[in-house]
């Protein structure tokens, strides 16, 4: 007869005995916790990128028809950019007529 399933074990896995130790099992809780707790980090952080990457697409194709929105961007864009190179290079491709190194 197969071991029944504890509410505690996750979808799709076997089932589990539970620890006799309390201090074992809470400390499987705490690493399931700790697990659940990075994946929600991870995925918040994907949700984050994503929704930026979208916002700027959108920024950048409205500033072909925008001239006030070309102007802030020009303007207030450089003091996020750092020194490295590939920063840098960016202005050139949102810019070329630019002549700014």
């Amino acid at each position: 007869m197969p071991k029944p399933r504890l509410p505690t074990d996750p979808p799709g896995e076997m089932p589990t005995a539970r620890p006799a130790d309390p201090i074992t099992r809470k400390a499987q809780i705490d690493a399931r916790l700790q697990a659940l707790s990075a994946r929600t980090e991870l995925q918040a952080r994907k949700d984050h990128d994503r929704l930026t990457w979208i916002l700027g697409r959108m920024v950048v194709e409205q500033m072909t028809h925008d001239p006030a929105l070309q102007a802030w961007v020009r303007r207030d864009l450089p003091r996020h950019l750092t020194p490295r190179d590939q920063d840098r290079g960016l202005w050139q491709i949102l810019f070329p007529d630019d002549a700014k190194d």
